[in-house]
Formats: C-alpha cells, sequence, structure tokens
C-alpha cells in the first residue's frame, strides 16, 4: 500500500524496541515514523525522501542508508559548531578550541542526544543484535545526570554492518 505522500507501507523492526509491541507501533511504515521525528524537532523535512535516508541504517538493504548524510551531517556539523566557538570564545587559544568543539561533535554526546530526545526509535534496521546494544545505551543514558561529561558509564553502540556480525570497526562499516 502506497501513502498520499508516495511512501509504501512497510513493516520493520526499529531499532531499540526489541519486538515490543507498544515501541513497534511507533515506527510501523517510514512516513509515521517521519512524521513523528518531525513533531520531535518541531520541523517540517522539505524532502522526505531524505528524511528516509536518514533514519534507514545500513543493514535495511531494500532502502539508501542514512551514511552518505552521515558523511555530510559530520562536516556540517563540524563547521558549524567551530564557527560558534570561534566566535563564542574569541581569546581561547586554537588547541582549546578544537577540545571544545571535539566534545561537542563526538558520537558519544550525540547519540545521548537521540535517546534523551527519543529519535533512536524510528531508526530502521534489519540487525537484531543493533536492539540489544541500543536498548541497554538507551537504559544507561536514561538513569544518567544531565550534566553526564564526556562518555557515560556505556559507550554509544557501533554501527553493526552484518559483514562480520559484530563490527567494530573491522571491515568497510
Amino acid at each position: 500500500m502506497v501513502t498520499p505522500d508516495g511512501y509504501e507501507i512497510m513493516t520493520y523492526t526499529c531499532a531499540g524496541t526489541g519486538g515490543n509491541d507498544d515501541e513497534a507501533q511507533d515506527c510501523m511504515d517510514m512516513a509515521s515514523s517521519i512524521r513523528a521525528v518531525e513533531k520531535l524537532l518541531n520541523y517540517t523535512f522539505k524532502n522526505k525522501k531524505l528524511a528516509e535516508d536518514a533514519l534507514t541504517h545500513s543493514s535495511f538493504t531494500d532502502s539508501t542508508s542514512y551514511q552518505r548524510l552521515e558523511f555530510v551531517g559530520d562536516a556540517a556539523l563540524g563547521l558549524a559548531i567551530s564557527n560558534y566557538v570561534f566566535l563564542a570564545y574569541p581569546d581561547l587559544e586554537p588547541g582549546l578550541l578544537s577540545l571544545l568543539r571535539a566534545a561537542n561533535i563526538s558520537t558519544e554526546k550525540l547519540a545521548r542526544v537521540a535517546v534523551r530526545h527519543g529519535l533512536y526509535r524510528y531508526v530502521r534496521h534489519n540487525a537484531s543484535a543493533l536492539d540489544e546494544k541500543v536498548r541497554d545505551f538507551a537504559i544507561s543514558v536514561e538513569g544518567e545526570d544531565e550534566t553526564e561529561v564526556y562518555g557515560g558509564a556505556v559507550k554509544a553502540p557501533k554501527n553493526s554492518c552484518g559483514h562480520c556480525g559484530v563490527c567494530g570497526g573491522c571491515c568497510i562499516c
């Protein structure tokens, strides 16, 4: 079935739901996932296909994954944060500016932001091992103090590529 906005309704597993029916219902099709993310962000995506790609893990082979967007997004976020800290701290030495930028664009920090806002619930994938990792990470983050410094008790799950089953940088993930 295709929705009026051009999306095929498909059932899939979303990260962190672990088969939980209540959570799984929150992301039964991509169109409703995009609408939920738009509501969370208070933003309407002009290009829904880019939003779909952004919510698709590389293990979900039926669609383009977020990897190419991540490449551009990392650079854009790095530039935006660099510009901000450069202007906000005019007397700070370059080495400290670099540390401040790195602390604010780290995978750990951004993963925690995604969990605190519930964004992880809308990422579709076909990697069952990812469910447990994301669920454990989400539980850990939800128990952390808002002022948790870099890191935390549990590290953010790494991309699970499907090539090796456990992935930690062993291949081109």
